[in-house]
């Protein structure tokens, strides 16, 4: 075959590539692979010319694109790395195809998520910026929306380092990346949806990072810019961009709770809601910022039982809230079947605060609570634990004189309820393979 039949074979690979990748499905990704392996086995023999080194370039960024979707994102960098390696550093044609693997990179080691590789992420970042900086103005829109979106995910970098290791020279980077793409995008944005987007999560992530440095007004303003950019967008956005706003309200409640402004908070906890209540027993995503923003509202109705006056029929309210709020997260998780491991983390904590609430405002309900919930989970086991024992202590430091037949019995199911818990509890510390008994 010659060099010019290569070639266009090459380039058919290469587009069936895109087209199976595309596809979004396993068997796409399958095939999607098989085509850039074929494509690279091809361009083997041949010279290491610009036009040959450029369609091995996207053979490579092709197969690192795949690896990435695929969960695979170190071996991802491999294959960036090696598009990088064929592609002229100093050639202007090829400056914007570089700018592009370096931003495929750079969101790969995100995704890898060690400091180590955040760190290098950035940098990646930083050369797309060094880069498409060097364009002559004007920029077309799609540059500055790139050029941006760069200056995002390097702050977004600098501020997932700053959170891991608080240093006030890596929160200023942070800030003044996402500054830089706000902007820059804002100007993009009067023409590009796809930049407004950009820019929402641009004020998102600038708002993170205020909230991670108690600037809580800054956070404020940065996550109202934020959802009217995407209230603007709703309409054409589809789910991901509900979920975006749903997010968003999230983390302003957390903005306004911590601003002390618990009115607006539970009204933004409850907007999320709203948003995730629909396709919460469909979307995996929806579910678990769901649980998430129950977990928040029962926080904020707690720090309204705790200063109402005991026994209130407003105190009465809170607690019947809260207590519905527990119960249907949990069984919204369980809900998801074989699938609810999915959800662990979030139902354990609405779990610990059921355990919380029934101790402190409903004792008699506790035991009950406990049994209907506990899905023999070590986790949660370890919690009933220690719910039990501090709702037996409580008691014991009234005097056994003290107590009435109800609490009796409320004691007497906690210490039957408890040697159950503390057996499901050793069970997950013993090593593998080892009876709890031997």
């Amino acid at each position: 075959m010659d060099a010019a039949a290569t070639i266009a074979e090459v380039t058919q690979l290469l587009n069936r590539a895109s087209e199976a990748w595309q596809a979004q499905t396993n068997e796409g990704a399958r095939a999607a692979m098989d085509a850039c392996e074929q494509a690279l086995r091809l361009l083997d023999p041949l010279d290491a010319s610009a036009s040959h080194n450029r369609l091995r370039a996207a053979a490579w960024m092709q197969r690192g694109q795949i690896l990435d979707t695929a969960g695979q994102p170190a071996e991802a960098v491999r294959c960036y790395d090696q598009a990088i390696n064929v592609l002229p550093a100093d050639d202007p044609e090829d400056s914007p195809g570089l700018a592009a693997v370096w931003m495929n990179r750079g969101n790969a080691l995100q995704r890898i998520g060690s400091p180590e590789s955040l760190a290098a992420a950035a940098a990646s970042f930083n050369e797309v910026v060094r880069r498409l900086e060097a364009w002559p103005e004007p920029r077309p829109d799609e540059i500055e929306n790139t050029l941006g979106a760069a200056y995002m995910n390097t702050g977004i970098c600098q501020a997932r380092l700053a959170a891991a290791k608080p240093d006030e020279e890596t929160v200023t980077r942070a800030r003044k990346g996402f500054d830089q793409a706000i902007g820059l995008l804002m100007r993009a944005a009067e023409k590009n949806p796809v930049a407004r987007r950009n820019l929402a999560s641009a004020w998102g992530n600038r708002g993170v990072l205020m909230l991670q440095t108690a600037q809580w007004d800054e956070a404020r303003r940065s996550f109202g810019e934020a959802l009217a950019l995407l209230e603007a967008l709703r309409a054409e956005g589809g789910p991901a961009i509900l979920l975006e706003i749903a997010s968003m309200h999230l983390n302003r409640a957390q903005a306004e709770a911590s601003s002390n402004a618990p009115d607006e908070a539970l009204a933004a906890v409850r907007a999320a809601l709203a948003l995730t209540g629909p396709e919460e027993a469909r979307q995996p995503h929806f579910c678990n910022l769901g649980l998430r923003a129950r977990h928040s509202l029962c926080i904020l109705l707690a720090g309204r039982i705790t200063v109402g006056a005991a026994r209130s029929p407003e105190v009465a309210a809170l607690v019947a809230e809260a207590g519905d709020v527990v119960e249907e997260g949990l069984a919204l998780a369980k809900g998801w079947g074989d699938n609810a491991a999915w959800f662990a983390d979030p139902s354990l904590r609405l779990f610990e605060f059921g355990g919380w609430l029934y101790r402190t405002q409903q004792p008699q309900f506790l035991a009950e609570f406990f049994e209907e919930h506990l899905a023999d989970d070590p986790r949660r086991a370890a919690v009933a634990g220690q719910a039990l024992h501090e709702a037996r202590e409580g008691l014991r430091r009234r005097s056994f004189a003290a107590l009435g037949p109800d609490e009796v019995e409320w004691m007497e199911s906690w210490t039957a309820l408890a040697a159950k818990v503390g057996e499901l509890a050793a069970s997950a510390r013993a090593p593998a393979g080892v009876s709890k008994n031997s």
